[in-house]
């Protein structure tokens, strides 16, 4: 299992409604989005090989911050599916 499959499991469990879909084959194939159907945000992981680290954004900020393992990935994508005020 790929550490990014780790992370959407781990993010379902705590978010059961999660949204979580791979970017079409022909465009970058190491991209993941994340979302809830209660808010507007969005969050984007990228791996080229679907390993740690990611680089993890949000649509509420473009600023790119890196994850290093699959606790701190689940953790950042929670704390920003959770921020919009």
């Amino acid at each position: 299992m790929r550490d990014v499959d780790q992370v959407i499991a781990a993010l379902r469990r705590r978010h059961p409604d999660l949204r979580a879909e791979q970017r079409p084959a022909t465009q970058n194939e190491g991209v993941w989005l994340v979302s809830l159907p209660t808010t507007a945000i969005a969050v984007q992981l990228e791996s080229s090989t679907g390993n740690c680290p990611f680089l993890i954004e949000s649509s509420l900020n473009r600023e790119r911050v890196s994850a290093a393992t699959i606790g701190e990935a689940i953790n950042m994508v929670s704390t920003m599916l959770g921020s919009e005020s």
